[in-house]
């Protein structure tokens, strides 16, 4: 055998391992990249505008796996607790996104949601006061239909609910809302009514704030 013909063997054992090596990397033969956090905390939001809960915290916690403490995964997770209608979790991570930097509201709004149907209506006062003070016209981004009116509007509910002695707090809310909002009519001056008749028109105006701001 001649040495030339051992080297062309050569040159073509070494072009061939080459292009195998090329043709790996095209098809990931050398395994998947780096772990995309953004990428896929956009999955798991999209299950959660698909209120598909489920899903959402199946991927919001891969992304943990991958970036512990994650502070958006975090309130993904929180959210999809609060509408599967576990609070207690949902508490905690909302306090923990919090905790871990997020820069946004929208934890806080979470907490406002939860401790009205807890509930705990001092506590969701507080958070929902929060929520205006941090941004006066907040939305959700990840759910646009919640927004700045339902902490103005929550807060009113509460303050409704834990009675007389908060119907002043009520009775602003409800009237800067009928500002903003158009209609209904504002509320009367409490003055001007027999109490259970003030009481029964504050209700009223909650209930038709309520479906005016689902619309």
């Amino acid at each position: 055998m001649s040495l030339q013909y051992i080297g062309i063997k050569v040159f073509a054992a070494v072009s061939l391992a080459a292009i195998l090596t090329v043709a790996g990397c095209s098809s990931g033969g050398n395994g998947p990249g780096p772990y995309d956090i953004e990428q896929n905390l956009n999955i798991a939001w999209n299950h959660f505008d698909s209120e598909d809960y489920d899903q959402a915290l199946a991927k919001f916690n891969e992304v943990l796996s991958h970036s512990e403490d994650n502070p958006e995964a975090l309130l993904g997770k929180g959210w999809s607790f609060a509408f599967e209608g576990d609070y207690d979790s949902s508490i905690t991570l909302f306090q923990s996104a919090i905790d871990n930097g997020l820069a946004t509201p929208d934890a806080l709004m979470g907490l406002a949601v939860v401790y009205r149907d807890y509930p705990n209506y001092l506590l969701c006062m507080t958070k929902s006061a929060e929520v205006i003070e941090a941004d006066s016209f907040y939305v959700f981004s990840e759910r646009t239909t919640i927004d700045y009116k339902d902490a103005h509007l929550i807060i009113a509910e509460c303050a409704y609910l834990l009675g007389s002695s908060h119907f002043p707090t009520a009775h602003d809310e409800i009237n800067y809302l009928c500002g903003l909002l158009g209609e209904p009519e504002p509320l009367p001056d409490p003055g001007t009514l027999p109490g259970d008749e003030y009481e029964m028109l504050v209700a009223e105006k909650l209930e038709d704030i309520s479906l005016l701001i689902s619309d």
